[in-house]
Parts: C-alpha cells; sequence; structure tokens
C-alpha cells in the first residue's frame, strides 16, 4: 500500500473543501439548497473516492470499485435521502471503499469506520457552530485524513507470525526428509 500522509491529506482536505463551496455556489444559481448540497457532496465524495482509488497499490479490482462506487451513488440518489442521510451514505461508501482496498482485517476496519463517524459528527457541528460549509467540508475532510494515522502494525505482525511459522513447518519437513534419505543412503542391504 502506498502511504499516505497527514500532510497530504490536509492538502486533498483544502482543495476539497474549496470545491465543495465552490460548486454549491455554482448550482444554487440553477437548483434548490437541498439539490446543490446534493450534487455538490456527490461530487467531491466521487473525488475523494477517485483519489483514494488512485493511492492504492492494488493492481487490479480498481475498475471493479470505481463501478461499484458509481452504483452506490447512483443508488444513493435513486432513494432520494435527505440531507443527512445523504452524506452518511457517501461516507459509508467511501469507508467501504478504504475498507476493501486498504484493510485486511477487523480492527483497523471498525477503527476507520469509527473515523468516518467522528468526520461526520464534527462536521455536523462545525456547520451548526459557524454556519459555514467550506469550513464544515473541511472538517470533514481533515478528519477523514486522519486515515493515514491508523495503525497497520496489526497486519504485519499477524503476516509475519503466520510466515515464520511457515517457514519453521518447511524447515521441520525438509530436515526430516533429509534425515530420511541419509538414513536410505547409508542403509546396507542385508
Amino acid at each position: 500500500m502506498k502511504k499516505f500522509s497527514l500532510f497530504e491529506g490536509v492538502i486533498i482536505a483544502a482543495l476539497l473543501s474549496a470545491t465543495g463551496s465552490l460548486l454549491y455556489l455554482i448550482f444554487t444559481l440553477v437548483f434548490s439548497l437541498h439539490t446543490s448540497a446534493q450534487f455538490s457532496f456527490s461530487i467531491i465524495a466521487t473525488l475523494y473516492a477517485g483519489y483514494i482509488l488512485a493511492r492504492s497499490s492494488k493492481p487490479f479490482g480498481k475498475l471493479s470499485l470505481l463501478t461499484g462506487w458509481a452504483g452506490w451513488v447512483v443508488a444513493i440518489w435513486l432513494i432520494n435521502l435527505s440531507l443527512i442521510p445523504f452524506i452518511i451514505a457517501h461516507l459509508l461508501g467511501l469507508w467501504l471503499l478504504r475498507s476493501v482496498t486498504y484493510h485486511s482485517q477487523l480492527l483497523p476496519r471498525v477503527l476507520d469506520l469509527i473515523l468516518c463517524a467522528a468526520s461526520f459528527i464534527i462536521a455536523f457541528v462545525a456547520l451548526t457552530s459557524t454556519n459555514s460549509l467550506a469550513f464544515s467540508l473541511w472538517c470533514l475532510f481533515l478528519t477523514q485524513a486522519l486515515f493515514s494515522a491508523l495503525p497497520k502494525h496489526w497486519q504485519k505482525k499477524q503476516k509475519e507470525t503466520h510466515d515464520n511459522k511457515r517457514e519453521a513447518r518447511f524447515n521441520q519437513a525438509f530436515n526430516n526428509a533429509e534425515s530420511a534419505l541419509y538414513k536410505l543412503a547409508t542403509k546396507k542391504d542385508l
């Protein structure tokens, strides 16, 4: 996996919050406030999903994940949710995408889900406190950037332990085979 850095996450958060605010202002000229917010959030969530997939080191499956993301977004639009469930559904989609792409164990996936929930709560508090969409989006994606700080050592330790056990079993079998061959080679015919 390519290593995410917090600094990179801060830059992405700034770009997405500026893009989301600008899109919202443009869409309010044509659509209602509710629809403008939905369009804006869908677009910046899709940009973030593309960023997650672009940073993935998996050599295969990106097109399938991108297709799954597109289907997820279309399904959210077809269900016609109000704004808060709409945003939560997008965040769950981002969590699923990161879980499939970057995590192989349950604990990091749960921590990532908690991070997504915390990002929503922080963004909601920021929006209700300051009434600033840009600051709210900044808080949301800045909290999402903490994904880079999720510990990865659970995966490595388990893999190393599994590899060490496999190597020990192989060495034992190899020694047994050598011993048997030696006995056969030194055995005199009676």
